[in-house]
């Protein structure tokens, strides 16, 4: 009896200081604790449900099209609201979600890396974990995610507790990333949540040296391209939302340098990449760029982003091609 009692009387120890340790991350604004990453993605949540927006324009996508479209140069009445890393599964909740609150916008563009038409990098450990989507949003994708057929049947409920407790905020999933930045980014965060604002969600991507010099070939862009259907879903979700909505919808392709372009042309990516693209618009009907544009080395500040340079050049051709 002594024995279950002591038991008994540890477990609930435990348990207590568990609920204690989540209950002190819940408490803790995640600004404090938050990797490079982080201030981008509350900028532009707090941004979309803020409310009273009346842009005309929208741009929309992962971390290519947040480096490399200045609003500034095309439109007073445009904000940029891709986030690094992301696919369409993010910016079909992020558009319904600014649709709450604020005016319909006249146009939207649509733009992602091809890597995130065929692939979730950053689904778990950015969106789940800086509890970017409702609980509700979260289980609604999850359910979709959880049906590709890369995804084996044995995997599925790991992934799925492992979202929960992300989204929970579970200390064995942030006590790492909290003792690590000893609650001291809160400053750094601030200012790069500050300055983008201050470009219209435009994000400052610091150039990385001699990138030309050390450049490989992205992993995934080694092989052929393959969709992927959780993600395809969603893009279609989004231009219906947007047709419901009365929005003229531009999927564009962003520029590649050189180097790149060579390589995914020689592998068979681009041809694959871009047969797919026709194939979208042809079965949508929605205005589809199906070409990837191509600049010099010189208008990049890493493999795939867009100097300031070059993201200039890049809005002014935006700007003129569709009158905005």
């Amino acid at each position: 009896m002594k024995h279950k009692s002591y038991v008994f009387g540890v477990l609930g120890i435990f348990v207590f200081l568990f609920l204690l340790s989540d209950l002190c991350i819940w408490l803790i604004p995640h600004m404090y604790y938050g990797d490079i990453e982080y201030p981008y993605w509350e900028e532009q949540k707090d941004y979309i449900t803020e409310g009273g927006k009346d842009n005309e324009i929208l741009f929309m996508g992962d971390s290519v099209p947040k480096v490399g479209i200045l609003p500034d140069v095309i439109s007073d009445k445009s904000y940029n609201i891709s986030i690094g890393g992301v696919t369409a599964i993010e910016m079909y909740y992020a558009l319904n979600t600014y649709l709450k609150s604020n005016a319909s916008p006249k146009k939207i563009f649509i733009a992602f890396s091809p890597i995130h038409y065929a692939h979730l990098e950053w689904f778990h450990t950015r969106t789940v974990y800086f509890h970017y989507l409702s609980f509700s949003e979260m289980m609604e994708a999850e359910g979709v995610i959880l049906n590709d057929e890369d995804i084996l049947f044995y995997e599925k409920p790991g992934i799925l507790l492992d979202d929960i407790e992300c989204f929970l905020r579970f200390p064995n999933k942030y006590y790492l990333t909290i003792r690590d930045s000893r609650l001291n980014r809160k400053a750094l965060n601030d200012e790069k949540y500050r300055l983008t604002r201050e470009a219209k969600g435009r994000m400052y991507f610091p150039p990385v040296p001699d990138w030309k010099e050390e450049y490989e070939d992205n992993k995934y862009l080694k092989y052929g391209f393959k969709k992927r259907e959780s993600i395809e879903y969603y893009l279609k979700k989004l231009l219906y939302l947007a047709g419901q909505n009365d929005i003229e919808v531009h999927i564009i392709q962003m520029p590649v340098n050189n180097l790149t372009y060579q390589s995914i042309k020689n592998s068979g990516y681009l041809a694959d990449f871009e047969n797919y693209m026709q194939s979208l618009k042809n079965e949508t009907g929605a205005d589809i760029e199906t070409k990837i544009p191509v600049y010099d080395s010189l208008y990049f500040d890493d493999q795939m982003h867009l100097s300031k340079q070059g993201a200039k050049i890049y809005s002014k051709f935006l700007k003129e091609k569709y009158k905005l």
